[in-house]
């Protein structure tokens, strides 16, 4: 069960490093929007979106781990009853809040898809209108589906790959058409529809963040933002265009999770012209003028998961030190080389050693065997699938006693490692079936064995 604890600093680690970022984008944010720097503050966001799905600080980590030995892999991993216990928990209720959020998306999105199929085709004025605003965006038409319903409250763009406009069954003037269609079309352009699906994922994995709802919140507010900036550029009539956005506001706000629509509220609405105004009046900004505040953002984000990435590790490591577990001490030092022996064990010289489980039905197994010079002892068996890690540790008394830790695989070979003292090491198992742990003394003298091993 090694790989609940694993799973449980994954997400931990994940949840942390979207969390900082956020809060660091929005702290220096706000100095870069009244600075003008809205669209690309936006993308800056975006970017900050892969870090809520892939675990990046987790995996270097590892390759830290591995690299300087600061924080030895077998510690920070290594199971210990109270943290299988832990990790278990977080990990059962993890996997019941996925299942429930993953449950709510399906449910939205074959309720969109049904709606897309039931959509009435548009009219040939609405069709030139369409045609002629993807002209101006340099934006193929044919990913892109027009229909009308009754059941979209305003217009709004939905789908993942291949999208559609719905329009509901009200008329409209050819100027509000337009808008309409370039304030969708831009969030196509955006590629907002894959970022809102995208932040439905995030939710569903960090749905215990609270930090989780508040960025998917952002992303909601700012493509708007970075969706009108766009049109009243492009357009060079910010009258008009919110004048069209305020005569379609309808009577209840829509659902925004997998679409967007074109206008939601009086309040919404009054912050979109704000936040847009301000940054149209003033000095158009260079790209390059925004590279110091964007850097400033990056090493701030770095330096900020770095620090509590590493005291999060630090933190697991002192917690395994002070709690009292019957597990043998990994030893620091280099990976010890593996060896494979096809000939079965020596019945005269093995014999089946006890094992015991710990007192809170944990599956780690702990044994303490005498082995006399050139004796060995073998656990009870157990069955694996393949591909399973099996970690087995030990100390042995004396120090200096030489032996070998290794398990007995499904057709008799035996693959082990060598060492004396305190040995550690994970064994992977190349077939299904079942496996037995076994230590072999070929020191001259007797040894006393304290280990432990979990599969």
């Amino acid at each position: 069960m090694i790989w609940t604890i694993k799973l449980a600093f994954l997400i931990l680690l994940t949840t942390l490093t979207g969390s900082v970022l956020t809060m660091v984008w929005y702290g220096i944010g706000r100095g870069l929007e009244h600075a003008g720097y809205l669209n690309i503050l936006y993308w800056v966001f975006r970017v900050i979106q892969i870090f809520w799905i892939i675990p990046i600080p987790w995996l270097v980590l590892m390759v830290m781990v591995r690299r300087d030995g600061t924080i030895r892999y077998g510690m920070m991993f290594f199971p210990t009853p109270m943290m299988l216990g832990v990790c278990k928990m977080v990990c059962l209720i993890w996997s019941a809040g996925v299942v429930v959020y993953t449950v709510s998306y399906v449910r939205v999105t074959l309720y969109y898809r049904r709606t897309v199929r039931e959509a009435c085709p548009c009219d040939r004025k609405t069709t030139e209108i369409f045609l002629t605003v993807c002209e101006e965006l340099h934006l193929s038409p044919k990913r892109i589906a027009l229909g009308q319903t009754y059941k979209a409250a305003v217009p709004q763009v939905t789908g993942w790959y291949h999208l559609t406009i719905l329009l509901p069954m009200e008329h409209f003037t050819r100027e509000e058409l337009y808008f309409v269609f370039l304030h969708e079309m831009t969030h196509v352009r955006h590629r907002d529809l894959l970022a809102k699906n995208l932040a439905c994922v995030t939710e569903a994995i960090h749905f215990f963040n609270p930090v989780v709802w508040w960025f998917r919140k952002l992303l909601d507010c700012w493509s708007e933002y970075a969706c009108d900036y766009k049109v009243c550029v492009h357009s060079g009539n910010m009258r008009a265009y919110y004048e069209a956005v305020i005569s379609m506001i309808p009577r209840e706000k829509p659902d925004r999770t997998l679409t967007t629509p074109f206008t939601r509220g009086v309040s919404e609405v009054k912050q979109r012209i704000k936040h847009v105004k301000g940054c149209l009046q003033m000095k158009k900004k260079s790209v390059i003028g925004a590279v110091l505040p964007m850097s400033l953002i990056l090493a701030l984000s770095s330096s900020t998961v770095y620090a509590a990435t590493t005291a999060t590790a630090e933190a697991v490591y002192r917690i395994q030190e002070a709690t009292d577990v019957e597990l043998a001490e990994i030893p620091a030092g280099d990976e010890l080389a593996e060896y494979t022996e096809a000939e079965p064990i020596d019945s005269d010289c093995f014999e089946e050693g006890e094992v015991e489980i710990s007192k809170d039905r944990s599956s780690v197994k702990n044994f303490f065997w005498t082995l006399y010079a050139g004796y060995g002892k073998y656990g009870r068996k157990f069955r694996v699938t393949k591909g399973t890690s099996i970690v087995v540790a030990a100390k042995a008394a004396p120090s200096s006693g030489i032996y070998r830790l290794g398990i007995i695989n499904p057709d008799g070979s035996r693959t082990f490692v060598q060492g004396s003292g305190a040995v550690s090491h994970t064994f992977t198992a190349g077939a299904t079936g079942y496996y037995y742990v076994y230590v072999e003394n070929i020191s001259d003298s007797t040894l006393s064995i304290d280990g432990s091993y979990i599969y």
